[in-house]
C-alpha cells in the first residue's frame, strides 16, 4: 500500500486552502515560463491559464494555472501528471525555490533533469514515474527535505549510489525499470517505510535489507526471485508484502514472524503448499495465493479472522477446510479454477461475504444454491460460470441392435431443467473444456433420463445433457458424455 503517495494526492485534491490567489515573484514566474518552454508547453494536453506573455513583475500567477499550487504568494507544488510534457526539466527550475509540497510529473516524456534541481532544498516529494529518464543528476542528493522519490517506469538500469546517502527518505520507488541488482547500501536508508521495486530483473535481495527496521510496505513482485530471502522475515514491522509473479517454490515457515502483516500477495509463483505458520498472521485482511500449484489449505487458515479478501484461484485445491467458517469478516472469496467439487455449507453463513468467484470447478446447481442462501452475496456481481462437466454413472454402454437402453445423467439442484443431445464427437480437455462436433438436440428429451429404443447401428454416438437453472442464468451445465456403441 503506497501510503505516502496516496496521502500526497488526497491532500492535494481535498485541501485547496493551501493555495491562495495572487502574483508570485518575478523569479518564480520566470522559472515557470522556462519550465513551460522546456517541456513543450504549447502541446500540453491541458495548459489552462498558463500565460507566459506577462511582464514578470506584474504576473497574475495563481492556483487557477493548471497543476500549480500557491501558498503565501509562492509556488509550493507542481502537479502535471499525464499531460504530454516532452523534453527536460531546465536549469531555471532553481528559481522555484519555494517548491516544497510536491513536484509531480508522472506519465509524461521527460528525458533529462537539470542538476539545478538540487537547489530545491524545501522539496519533500519528487515523482517522475513513467518518463524516459536514463540518468539522474547527483545533485538530487542535495534535496535535504526530500522524503519521497519515485522513478518507476523509466529506463534506469541501476539505482544511483547517491540515492543511498539520502537518509531522510521514507518512500523509494524504482519499479518498472531494468534493475538487476539491489545494492547492499540500501541499508543506509534506515528511515524507509515504503520500498517499491516491482517489475525489474532482481534475482536476489541483499542480506542488508534486514536492517530496514522501519519498513512497512515492500513490493518486489514481477522479478526473477526463486526463493524468499531469510532476511525478509526479520522485517517485523511490515504491513504489506508483495512477491507476486516470481519463481518462488516454497513459502518458509518463518513467514509466521511477520505478525503485523495486513496484506500478503504471493500469487503467480510455483508454490505447492502453505506452511501452518500462515495461521500466525492474524492481522491479515488481504491474502492472495492465486496462480500457484497449491493442493490443499492448512486448517490454520481459519485463524485469520480479520481476513476480508481471500484469493486462491488457479491452484489445484480439491477441498476447502471447515475452519474457513471462522472467517466471519470475509467479503470477497476467489476460488475459481481449482479442482473443487463441493461448496461447504458454511458459505451460506458467512455474514459479510458479498462476492464469490467460483467458476471453472466442478460445482453443480445444488452447490451454487448454498451461495444463494447467503443473503449478503450478490449473485449478479459474482462469477460462477462456466463449470466443468459433471460426472455420470456410466460413460460407456455397449448394446445390441433392437434392444432398449436407459441413459441417466442427474445432478443436484432444485430447479433444474434438462435437455439431451447427441454428438459424433465429445472431448474433455485436462482443464475441463469441452470440444463437441456435429451435435443435435434430441426432441422431447427433457428429463435426467433418456430412453433409447429399437437400437440400430446408427444409434452409435455420444449422448450428453445440458442442464439449466433459473436461479443461475449465466450457467449451462453439461454432463460428461455417455458413449453408446452398438454391437452385433
Amino acid at each position: 500500500m503506497k501510503f505516502y503517495f496516496s496521502f500526497l494526492l488526497i491532500t492535494f485534491l481535498l485541501f485547496p486552502f493551501l493555495s491562495t490567489y495572487g502574483q508570485v515573484s518575478s523569479q518564480e514566474y520566470e522559472g515557470l515560463v522556462a519550465f513551460y518552454k522546456a517541456t513543450g508547453g504549447d502541446n500540453w494536453t491541458d495548459k489552462s491559464n498558463w500565460d507566459i506573455t506577462q511582464n514578470p513583475s506584474e504576473n497574475t500567477v495563481n492556483d487557477s494555472w493548471k497543476g500549480i499550487g500557491i501558498k503565501d504568494g509562492h509556488v509550493i507544488s507542481i502537479f502535471l501528471d499525464d499531460n504530454n510534457l516532452v523534453g527536460s526539466i531546465p536549469d531555471e527550475i532553481e528559481k522555484l525555490s519555494y517548491l516544497s509540497f510536491e513536484f509531480y510529473l508522472s506519465d509524461n516524456k521527460i528525458n533529462t533533469v537539470s542538476p539545478k534541481i538540487g537547489m530545491l532544498n524545501k522539496l519533500e516529494s519528487l515523482n517522475l514515474n513513467g518518463n524516459e529518464i536514463e540518468k539522474l543528476p547527483k545533485e538530487i542528493q542535495n534535496l535535504s527535505s526530500l522524503v519521497s522519490i519515485s522513478l518507476s517506469s523509466n529506463k534506469m538500469t541501476e539505482i544511483p549510489s547517491f540515492i543511498f546517502e539520502m537518509t531522510n527518505l521514507t518512500d523509494l520507488s524504482f519499479a518498472k525499470n531494468e534493475l538487476a541488482i539491489l545494492p547492499k547500501e540500501i541499508a543506509k536508508l534506515e528511515n524507509l517505510i515504503g520500498l517499491y521495486l516491482y517489475n525489474n530483473n532482481l534475482e536476489t535481495l541483499p542480506t542488508e535489507i534486514a536492517q530496514l527496521s522501519k519498513l512497512e510496505d515492500l513490493d518486489i513482485s514481477n522479478n526473477k526471485l526463486k526463493e524468499f530471502s531469510t532476511e525478509l522475515f526479520l522485517l517485523e514491522n511490515l504491513l504489506s508484502l508483495s512477491v507476486s509473479r516470481n519463481q518462488i517454490t516454497e513459502l518458509p515457515n518463518k513467514i509466521g514472524n511477520l505478525t503485523k502483516l495486513e496484506t500478503l500477495e504471493i500469487d503467480d509463483n510455483k508454490m505447492s503448499k502453505l506452511p501452518k505458520e500462515i495461521g500466525l498472521l492474524t492481522n491479515l485482511y488481504i491474502l492472495d495465493i492465486g496462480r500457484n500449484q497449491i493442493t490443499e489449505l492448512p486448517n490454520e487458515i481459519g485463524n485469520l479472522t480479520k481476513l476480508e479478501i481471500f484469493i486462491i484461484d488457479k491452484n489445484k485445491i480439491n477441498k476447502l477446510p471447515q475452519t474457513l467458517e471462522n472467517l466471519v469478516l470475509l467479503e470477497s472469496f476467489y476460488f475459481s479454477r481449482n479442482k473443487l467439487d463441493q461448496i461447504p455449507n458454511y458459505i451460506s453463513l458467512l455474514p459479510k461475504l458479498n462476492t464469490v468467484f467460483c467458476s471453472y470447478n466442478s460445482f453443480n446447481f445444488g452447490d451454487l444454491e448454498k451461495i444463494k442462501k447467503n443473503p449478503a452475496i450478490d449473485i449478479a456481481s459474482s462469477s460462477y460460470a462456466p463449470q466443468k462437466p459433471y460426472k455420470v454413472s456410466q460413460s460407456l454402454i455397449k448394446v445390441k441392435t433392437e434392444k432398449t437402453i436407459k441413459l441417466t445423467a442427474p445432478t443436484k439442484g432444485t430447479k433444474n431443467t434438462y435437455q439431451w443431445f447427441r454428438a459424433d464427437s465429445y472431448k474433455i480437455t485436462e482443464k475441463g473444456y469441452t470440444t463437441i462436433q456435429h451435435f443435435e438436440k434430441i426432441e422431447n428429451a427433457t428429463t435426467s433420463t433418456l430412453v433409447l429404443s429399437s437400437i440400430t447401428k446408427d444409434t452409435t454416438a455420444f449422448y450428453y445433457c445440458e442442464v439449466k437453472n433459473e436461479n443461475f442464468p449465466d450457467l449451462i451445465l453439461k454432463s460428461e458424455p455417455i458413449r453408446v456403441e452398438v454391437i452385433n
